[in-house]
């Protein structure tokens, strides 16, 4: 139970701090409501003595009634914290959820861009190959028309 609401109990009954307005409002669950309700006034007609004395021990419930909407705030304070903690977890639960989609996204995403790396150095060093396999083609045929030039024949000079 929450101190504030027993303070509140204390001073209720305390005749001077209500009229010294000292009393502040107790902050109930809004499902509680914020005071007993009132009995209805209804016209009667006088009660004898006997009846006077069985009617002032009715009243004594009401305190009762008191401690029963302090129980029944209590109560609803637990089921309250209660579901806030639950809400707390499924909270908790669903961003830790959220953060580890965001790594497997971003690792999915740094595993694709590697394998893209991968196949373009791949592409390029194939290329790279390729050009070296002319250039070597180009330079063998290059030294054969030097060494037929040099050996007499003209008509691979003019090439």
């Amino acid at each position: 139970m929450s101190s504030r609401l027993l303070c509140a109990l204390a001073l209720s009954a305390s005749p001077l701090a209500a009229q010294q307005g000292s009393i502040r409002p107790i902050d109930l669950p809004p499902s509680l409501p914020a005071r007993a309700p009132a009995p209805s006034p209804q016209a009667e007609p006088a009660a004898p003595p006997a009846e006077a004395a069985a009617q002032s021990t009715i009243e004594a419930p009401d305190v009762d009634t008191a401690a029963s909407i302090a129980i029944d705030a209590m109560a609803a304070e637990i089921a309250e914290r209660k579901r806030t903690a639950e809400l707390n977890a499924t909270l908790a639960q669903a961003a830790q959820d959220q953060r580890r989609a965001a790594e497997d996204a971003r690792a999915q995403a740094a595993r694709e861009a590697e394998a893209q790396h991968e196949a373009a150095l791949t592409r390029h060093d194939r290329a790279v190959a390729e050009r070296d396999q002319q250039h070597a083609a180009a330079l063998a045929e290059w030294r054969r028309r030097v060494e037929a030039c040099k050996a007499g024949d003209r008509a691979a000079c003019a090439q």
